[in-house]
């Protein structure tokens, strides 16, 4: 031993009867710096869990509920992701205007429409057209409602011209508004805008002198319409041929005669086209007749 070295103290009474306890294991605390400090704690031995409950041992544990992917919410994913998660509705299927079933058209009384091939339009007789088949039955009738420039004095009336198109029975079913636009160097512009009582626009009819323009509600044109003179009178016959866009092979004619004007269908032209060109003629003779009175 040692002189300069005290002496150890005895070792106390439990350990001279029952030994020294064992060391406890030391534990390595990392070194808490500013790169390593989480990374290190997570590494480190996780403490155990808790002894299972006593309902483990008798039944198992209960089995873990599945894992659903959730992705990752960015600014530029989070909505798209998510969509994507979810079944989509299906679109609605488009249905083309020859799909449309009868009933419909006899609801809004233009079934006459469908199966016809020709139509006259005889010139104006009081305040009305009237329209008619090839055996002279009456279909529909064009009543004014108001005018623009009155015929018989050449007065102003209003800013345009409205009519009506009734049926043999009376019922509405056009209604049309006709704009004239004078422009400078150049002949006017008509507008005829046609809706279905009681403000449904089906379509407008556009244009001037020898051409016009056939257009569904969108804005896209359904049918073009050319005139070619036949001779040199004002009496000559004129004739306006229609072009359909969806079948140009398929056309039909707009024919000017003394007492009216006589409408060829062409055979590929469903019922809302049919009914705009009617209201093209009723343009057309309402303006020669303007004409003639200005004249």
């Amino acid at each position: 031993m040692d002189p300069g070295v005290p002496p150890s103290p005895p070792p106390p009474y439990e350990e001279f009867l029952y030994g020294r306890p064992a060391e406890p294991a030391s534990t390595t605390v990392p070194q808490l710096t500013t790169y390593n400090t989480l990374h290190d704690y997570v590494q480190a031995p996780a403490c155990p869990g808790p002894p299972p409950r006593y309902e483990e041992p008798l039944f198992g544990r209960p089995a873990e509920p599945a894992s659903t992917a959730v992705p990752q919410l960015t600014t530029y994913n989070t909505l798209h992701d998510y969509v994507q998660l979810s079944s989509a509705a299906p679109s609605a299927p488009l249905v083309p205007s020859s799909s449309i079933p009868a009933s419909y058209w006899t609801y809004h009384g233009l079934d006459q429409l469908a199966s016809l091939r020709q139509v006259c339009v005889s010139d104006r007789k009081h305040d009305s057209y009237r329209v008619t088949d090839t055996t002279k039955t009456l279909l529909f009738t064009a009543a004014l409602e108001m005018e623009s420039v009155c015929l018989c004095c050449n007065s102003e009336k209003g800013p345009g011209m409205n009519f009506y198109l009734l049926t043999s029975a009376d019922q509405k079913v056009l209604l049309g508004n006709r704009i004239k636009s004078e422009v400078c160097c150049s002949d006017p512009v008509e507008t005829v805008t046609v809706s279905r009582p009681p403000d449904v626009k089906i379509g407008t009819v556009e244009g001037h002198g020898k051409n016009f323009a056939l257009k569904n509600a969108s804005g896209d044109t359904l049918c073009s319409l050319e005139m070619e003179d036949r001779g040199c009178c004002d009496c000559s016959e004129k004739i306006y041929q229609v072009v359909p866009s969806s079948a140009p092979h398929s056309q039909g004619s707009v024919e000017i005669c003394c007492d009216g004007c006589k409408i060829t269908f062409p055979s590929a032209m469903d019922v809302i086209s049919k009914a705009l060109l009617i209201c093209f003629a009723i343009n057309l003779l309402y303006s020669i007749e303007e004409d003639r009175k200005r004249n």
